[in-house]
């Protein structure tokens, strides 16, 4: 009898194509999750940002001068990614507001503020830490690979309360 001691060539090159399908897959999948993971952390971090913004506009915590500030989120889409969030301190003197930028986020790779707006800034007031701009404000961010897939920030006036949908 003849034994048959290894694999023949077309043998070993089927099982490599096969490999070779099932890791691209594998790729693709934990690539979309990656994508949709960076979606959900920068969606947090501004809901944190705009939370924490609210909570110093209430306990009036001053940056550099005597003057209570008024803390709020300024959000920047840019032409190029990556757009970016900052936490802001307004100081009111008595012939200028002075606006300090405190922190810088910058959006992670594949996601994007949905507005066409280039900026828009949300300040709360001080004491009750309501947005001055009042009724409700929108910010949403989006993944560029697959615009369907969004966060939802809601600021809403009068439940003084920042949301993530």
């Amino acid at each position: 009898m003849n034994a048959r001691r290894g694999f023949t060539l077309i043998e070993i090159l089927l099982v490599a194509g096969i490999m070779a399908i099932l890791s691209t897959g594998i790729f693709l999948a934990l690539d979309r999750y990656q994508f949709g993971r960076n979606l959900e952390l920068d969606a947090k971090a501004l809901l944190y940002a705009i939370r924490d913004a609210q909570q110093r506009s209430i306990t009036q915590e001053v940056v550099t001068s005597d003057t209570p500030s008024q803390w709020g989120v300024r959000v920047t889409r840019t032409a190029a990614p990556p757009s970016y969030f900052e936490l802001i301190a307004q100081a009111t003197g008595r012939t200028q507001t002075v606006t300090t930028s405190i922190t810088r986020f910058q959006l992670r790779n594949g996601v994007e503020f949905a507005s066409a707006i280039a900026s828009s800034t949300i300040v709360f007031s001080r004491i009750g830490g309501i947005p001055l701009a009042g009724g409700t404000t929108t910010v949403s961010l989006y993944l560029i690979s697959n615009s369907g897939e969004r966060k939802t920030i809601t600021i809403d006036a009068q439940n003084v309360q920042a949301k993530l949908f």
